[in-house]
């Protein structure tokens, strides 16, 4: 059985709205990190500490 590996990439945006100024999008690979897609998963944030501090545990857990 092959393991889902989960990246997150975080992006400033261009227009902060109602000033959430980081998407940080969860991208998942089915074949073990050869290729990774997005499927709209994710999340918001105002501040980048806070963008980061959810990519670390997004990236930490571990899904099968």
């Amino acid at each position: 059985m092959e393991t889902i590996i989960e990246q997150v990439y975080i992006k400033r945006l261009s227009s902060p709205v109602q000033d959430y100024k980081y998407n940080a999008q969860i991208w998942r690979s089915m074949d073990n990190g050869k290729t990774f897609f997005y499927c709209g998963s994710g999340k918001y944030f105002c501040e980048l500490w806070q963008a980061i501090q959810y990519k670390n545990a997004v990236e930490h857990r571990r899904t099968k």
